[in-house]
């Protein structure tokens, strides 16, 4: 008997294959510490199915505990030469697959990265282009698909690596909208303090050069509007920190 656990974000599902229920359990609680202070929260909702929320993920994470057959599952390869995918390996096990694209790679004088080995996604590049990759995908048999078929495909994925590498990009986006607010601020705060100056300055270069008791121009508009620049800017920068 294997136990496989499925993580489903949105359209996307990962899954990784254990001999125990104990194994599986602890491999999805290792992701949610690894996650740390980012997870909202873990709601199990049976001892086979939860629910996870991650502070920077929009959509929740759910997540199965499937029980099959040994003859069940197999995982398959897909190798691609350049934009096309030239064959694909069938394995028994995740390990055999590893061991056998880590000498595939040599051949290249290249070395799996341990990310790689662990989402199951290797790439070869040469000159800044991709020219093989390899990506496993672990197959389930018995299983009703959206095809029709009576087997599931779903990416090797370890969930350690696949949620660090989206809550990395996430991060640096929200750092990138930050320092893009910081900088907006900066820019409205200038020349909110330059339209008011130079509002303030028509004003009172009007007001010398009119005779007594004459009319002079006040430059409200140019005035208000520098104000208002120079406040939007300062609340650009409070929420850029």
């Amino acid at each position: 008997m294997k136990y496989i656990v499925v993580y489903n974000i949105k359209n996307f599902e990962s899954a990784y294959c254990f001999d125990s229920i104990s194994a599986a359990n602890h491999y999805i609680n290792e992701c949610s510490e690894f996650l740390g202070k980012d997870l909202k929260k873990l709601k199990k909702i049976n001892d086979h199915q939860f629910e996870m929320q991650v502070r920077q993920f929009e959509q929740k994470i759910l997540i199965n505990i499937l029980e099959c057959q040994d003859s069940d599952i197999s995982f398959e390869l897909t190798v691609s030469e350049g934009e096309k995918n030239t064959e694909t390996k069938q394995f028994k096990s995740r390990e055999e697959a590893v061991l056998f694209v880590k000498k595939e790679l040599a051949k290249f004088e290249e070395k799996a990265e341990e990310s790689e080995d662990e989402t199951g996604d290797w790439s070869v590049i040469k000159d800044h282009k991709v020219t093989h990759q390899y990506i496993l995908t672990l197959i389930l048999k018995n299983q009703k698909s959206s095809t029709g078929e009576n087997v599931k495909r779903y990416a090797n994925s370890n969930m350690n690596y696949f949620l660090k590498q989206r809550k990395d990009g996430l991060n640096q986006i929200a750092k990138n909208d930050k320092a893009a607010a910081r900088s907006g601020g900066v820019s409205s705060i200038l020349v909110g303090l330059a339209m008011a100056i130079i509002g303030g300055a028509l004003t009172i270069l009007s007001y010398s050069t009119t005779r007594a008791g004459g009319k002079y121009f006040v430059f409200t508009g140019l005035i208000i509007y520098g104000v208002l620049s120079v406040l939007a800017g300062i609340v650009q920068l409070i929420r850029g920190k």
